[in-house]
């Protein structure tokens, strides 16, 4: 079986992983492990400075040999010291964005000692995980009967887009700057963000966000390490 270590940005992204996208790739052959970067002696997740996120994952992969290393980060939140994130300031398509950044992160990274480059596959989502949960909106009221109310509001601001991933990724106007203004009782990031997502489906995330469906095909794709 192919092995794979995700690198999450956080609790959400974490359970995401370990109920719903590590289900779906490990019948496909892929065992996805999620981890998180320990910020300090007591926390791990977030906090994702650019220095601290090269230096971990290279570290990873002097320890875990014949194992892929890719991330789950938020481009929204990035820090200014991430590669790539000053210099994609003027793109105003975010999936380019993410791109660009997720290859920056890449030549970062990369040094002499990688004789298996390949093992490194950098991924940035635009804007958010919670972008994700627009894929289809009417998940919501499923989740929590209440929600039903603001079913037309979800939709709405799904529809102004071309995409889930191209949600504004303002201050004020990122996917869930949305959940948590709209939604009551509250949105939850981690209680409600993986629970939506699997009622959702990887499938149907895939048809409606292509930059995420890019990632996830190239993770089913994978061949063992020798």
């Amino acid at each position: 079986m192919v092995q794979v270590a995700i690198i999450c940005e956080g609790q959400t992204e974490t359970r995401f992983v370990l109920g719903v996208l590590g289900s779906y790739l490990s019948l496909r052959g892929v065992s996805a492990t999620p981890m998180l970067i320990e910020t300090s002696p007591r926390h791990v997740g977030g906090a994702l400075s650019g220095q601290r996120v090269v230096r971990f994952i290279r570290n990873l992969q002097e320890r875990w040999s014949g194992v892929y290393i890719t991330t789950l980060f938020d481009l929204y939140g990035l820090p200014r010291d991430f590669p790539g994130v000053v210099d994609s300031s003027d793109q105003a398509d975010p999936l380019k964005v993410a791109q660009f950044i997720q290859n920056r992160l890449r030549d970062a990274v990369l040094t002499e000692d990688w004789h298996y480059p390949q093992r490194f596959i950098p991924y940035i989502q635009p804007h958010e995980f919670e972008a994700l949960l627009f894929s289809d909106v009417g998940a919501f009221h499923e989740q929590e009967p209440l929600w039903r109310t603001y079913a037309t509001q979800l939709g709405e601001v799904r529809n102004r887009v071309q995409s889930p991933e191209h949600i504004n990724g303002g201050r004020d106007s990122h996917p869930s700057a949305w959940l948590q203004r709209l939604l009551r009782p509250r949105y939850r990031k981690a209680q409600h963000g993986p629970s939506l997502a699997a009622r959702i489906g990887i499938d149907c995330t895939g048809a409606q966000c292509h930059h995420f469906n890019a990632w996830l095909q190239c993770l089913e794709n994978l061949s063992p390490l020798r």
